[in-house]
């Protein structure tokens, strides 16, 4: 998780790594190589607690089961974890001087949010919520014991994991953002496949997304638009979609100005700069979409 990572030593704190608890068929051993793909595979809507779950004292995360529904703890809840209880059975490897692997899951995470500000639980600190680790079954056809499936790597003895049901979250997927606002909003304005490969968003999916900011001057966008995102096949654009489009453009374009100005002298800056996912270029030419695009009437330059 480099995102933890580079969150906690921005804010000068420690980081703590909990691997997560398996249970496998008659206690088989799993070799190394399916141990490190079970503990690869995060949280999904299939499996809610992570192999590895990167701590540090208060960072966002998102709660990733239902659990305390009155107290608004449901999945896709954002809280911050203000502090972790570590298994004191488990064994703990220091990893450098400001990281510590524990060879085991921890106890509970204690929570807080703005919702929770006016909480007072007995023996909890005003304002906090404690979320205990569970061990959820791995379902069959991540095993491949489901004829349907062929299953994730690694995972055909594992029956169990063990863990907290939250994760780390500096990003929320379109979906999970629905019916929420924020005061300022980073858009990466693409889809991705759980493969990883980038995907074209669909209308629906963009209106979620760019609806998220409370005010034009709280959005941020983290590329370029692509043109081709909001034109379909024998669409023609009205002046009014135009207009705004390119004014997401010049969005994008002061969003990634801003951007380098404030973090030019990081020494991560290089090696973010050369990730392909930081360029700034469309995914697709703009030329395809010329027909459709432009109009004599219509100047790129306007407002």
């Amino acid at each position: 998780m480099a995102a933890v990572v580079q969150w906690a030593r921005a804010h000068s704190k420690h980081i703590s790594i909990f691997v997560a608890k398996h249970d496998t068929e008659s206690g088989k051993r799993l070799s190394a190589e399916e141990l490190c793909r079970v503990l690869r595979y995060g949280d999904d809507s299939q499996l809610p607690t992570p192999g590895l779950f990167f701590y540090t004292q208060g960072m966002p995360v998102v709660v990733t089961r239902n659990q305390f529904v009155g107290l608004k703890v449901v999945n896709g809840a954002p809280f911050r974890a203000v502090d972790i209880f570590p298994d004191l059975a488990a064994g703990t490897i220091a990893l450098a001087s400001d990281v510590t692997l524990h060879l085991g899951p921890p106890v509970a995470v204690l929570l807080e949010s703005d919702d929770s500000a006016g909480l007072a639980i007995p023996g909890l600190p005003n304002g906090t919520i404690l979320i205990k680790r569970k061990t959820v079954a791995i379902p069959s056809q991540m095993r491949g014991k489901d004829n349907r499936s062929r299953g994730k790597p690694g995972f055909r003895w594992v029956t169990h994991r063990t863990g907290p049901l939250c994760t780390p979250a500096f990003a929320m997927t379109d979906q999970k953002s629905q019916g929420k606002q924020f005061s300022d909003v980073l858009v990466n304005l693409k889809g991705v496949h759980s493969s990883g490969t980038a995907t074209r968003p669909s209308f629906m999916s963009l209106y979620v997304q760019l609806s998220r900011a409370q005010s034009w001057d709280g959005l941020h966008l983290f590329r370029k638009p692509a043109r081709s995102d909001f034109i379909e096949p024998k669409n023609v654009l009205d002046k009014d979609m135009r207009d705004a489009i390119l004014k997401l453009e010049r969005r994008g374009e002061e969003t990634r100005r801003r951007f380098e100005t404030d973090h030019r002298h990081e020494s991560w800056f290089p090696e973010w700069e050369a990730m392909p996912g930081s360029r700034q270029g469309t995914e697709t030419d703009d030329v395809e979409d010329a027909a459709l695009w432009r109009d004599p009437g219509i100047s790129e330059l306007g407002s």
